[in-house]
């Protein structure tokens, strides 16, 4: 019976050994995001590690994204997949050669080519240095049933919109919320004329010498000046949190932002009925900017590229990647659909019809800081300085990365 006993304690202590061996000897990839979606992210982790025991995600998640991200690349500690914006700062992580070209690879065949172009545009050149997740929409706000109250309609035009702020004012409402306190919010409000008014290649002709904003840009500080004369008593004063929670109580009709800030809208009123339209530039018919919210980008010297790659894969598949759609409330990069958000239903044909761009911003150089431009303009009125400001920063930025 001893001798029994102690048989037992032997094998079980070996097949503690053999499953901890197991478990040891998991591939571990480490994956780095950003502060949105974060739980749906885990949930996601957790199921593809069931499916595939052999392998360890860590997730991590950096106070300051781009930062971290830069030391562990100094230290040749990049992580083996990096989930980030289709920006600037992803052109310089790309142009420094730390992500893998997936430009061959047939990953990208559920993806629309407008997004891919639009990583190729930011990078210059055929590579693709990302793999497009998730898409995000800039529009026109507004609240249906102060707009309804108005007697008017979704505006459709920029004579339109103007004549609908006019008669908001009159009527003692606040015609439009503006946040400029934080500088960044004054990019979708610029790229959502720009893309309408100013020509596609304008970033290469202003690399070749052969543009400035003082021309291209000119029409489009006009309008944003023009709007903003509609806004608030203090918008200079007023942080994203603070005026986004003001519009979602009713402080005004309409609110210039992208689809990101609707959870935060029905956060602060879950009653509030809003709607977005596509941003009435122009008096013809507009173009609504959809850009790469956020990619995939893998590294180039990752020690796992299998892994990786079927990690990768289980992301993209369409039921995992309508999981984080649905969590993060954005549009869909993958070929044959629309925004299927009931407050997104008027932007449907714009992306149907294919009218939809990139946002001219993600073309700048990285270190330009234009929202600190167009912010300062709101605040002096002075067009002129922030043009000329603009073009002779994109020369020096352009000198210092040579």
């Amino acid at each position: 019976m001893k001798h029994q006993t102690r048989a037992r304690v032997t094998l079980l202590s070996l097949a503690l050994s053999l499953l901890a061996s197991s478990a040891s000897a998991a591939t571990e990839i480490e994956v780095f995001v950003g502060n949105k979606g974060v739980e749906t992210w885990k949930r996601l982790f957790a199921d593809f590690e069931k499916q595939n025991p052999d392998i360890k995600v860590t997730l991590t998640v950096p106070p300051d994204f781009v930062a971290v991200l830069k030391t562990r690349i100094v230290k040749n500690k990049a992580p083996d997949i990096v989930a980030m914006g289709g920006d600037t700062n992803f052109k310089g992580f790309a142009d420094g050669g730390v992500f893998r070209d997936y430009a061959s690879d047939p990953i990208l065949g559920s993806v629309k080519p407008i997004y891919i172009r639009q990583l190729q545009a930011i990078v210059g050149g055929k590579e693709v240095y990302g793999i497009p997740f998730t898409a995000n929409t800039i529009g026109l706000i507004y609240n249906v049933d102060k707009l309804r109250a108005l007697g008017l309609q979704p505006p459709k035009t920029y004579a339109q919109f103007i004549a609908a702020l006019k008669k908001a004012k009159a009527a003692g409402q606040t015609p439009v919320t503006l946040t400029l306190k934080d500088a960044w919010v004054t990019l979708p409000f610029m790229n959502a004329i720009a893309v309408n008014t100013v020509p596609a290649n304008f970033a290469a002709q202003k690399n070749a010498g052969k543009a400035t904003f003082q021309q291209a840009y000119s029409g489009v500080a006009d309008k944003m000046l023009e709007i903003s004369s509609y806004s608030q008593k203090d918008p200079l004063g007023t942080s994203y949190a603070d005026g986004t929670a003001a519009f979602a109580r009713g402080g005004s009709v309409f609110y210039i932002q992208g689809d990101w800030a609707l959870p935060d809208v029905l956060a602060a009123n879950p009653k509030v009925r809003v709607a977005m339209v596509p941003f009435p530039a122009t008096n013809g018919k507009n173009t609504v900017v959809s850009s790469v919210d956020l990619l995939l980008a893998t590294s180039r010297n990752t020690r796992h590229p299998a892994e990786v790659q079927k990690l990768l894969q289980f992301l993209l598949s369409k039921q995992n990647a309508n999981t984080y759609l649905r969590a993060v409330n954005a549009p869909s990069v993958q070929v044959g659909t629309v925004p299927t958000d009931p407050r997104l239903a008027a932007m449907k044909a714009s992306y149907a019809g294919g009218s939809i761009a990139g946002a001219p911003f993600n073309l700048f150089p990285p270190g330009l800081s234009a929202e600190t431009f167009w912010q300062a303009m709101l605040q002096d009125r002075n067009k002129n300085k922030a043009l000329s400001g603009l073009d002779k920063t994109w020369v020096d930025v352009l000198k210092r990365s040579y």
